[in-house]
């Protein structure tokens, strides 16, 4: 099993799995404390093709810092957003003995891209950002 934030070294380049989509919130997100550090964690729905064809792939999505609780209050269940960040699958045990997998991102670029939600305000906030403006 590769540790979170694995990356490949080869030939003098870095490669990394990473993925762009536009999704939905299926929740409110959440921040949460880990130790001295603030998570905000959301449950993203990305749908392709459409009737009986549709497909729903859900991630559990991350953004790290401070960033994580001014965002909070704009991630709301039913928004749509387009964001960017390292894609990774993570296996846990299951209840029943089994192995189980949660496919994840840890977002570094989020874009209100409208649609859902109460308010429907464009924008876009770089998750690495720290400064402490408004996130759009």
């Amino acid at each position: 099993m590769r540790p979170l934030g694995y990356s490949i070294f080869l030939l003098g380049v870095i490669m990394s799995n990473n993925i762009s989509m536009v999704c939905r919130l299926g929740k409110d997100s959440e921040v949460k404390e880990i130790g001295s550090h603030k998570v905000l964690e959301m449950n993203v729905v990305n749908s392709t093709g459409f009737g009986e064809r549709e497909i729903s792939t859900w991630y559990k999505a991350t953004i790290w810092g401070k960033r994580s609780e001014s965002l909070q209050q704009h991630l709301t269940k039913g928004k749509q957003v387009f964001l960017t960040g390292e894609f990774c699958i993570r296996t846990f045990d299951k209840k029943d003995g089994g192995k189980g997998f949660s496919a994840e991102i840890k977002v570094s670029e989020l874009s209100f891209v409208g649609g859902g939600g109460s308010d429907s305000q464009g924008g876009s906030s770089s998750a690495d950002d720290d400064s402490d403006s408004l996130p759009f």
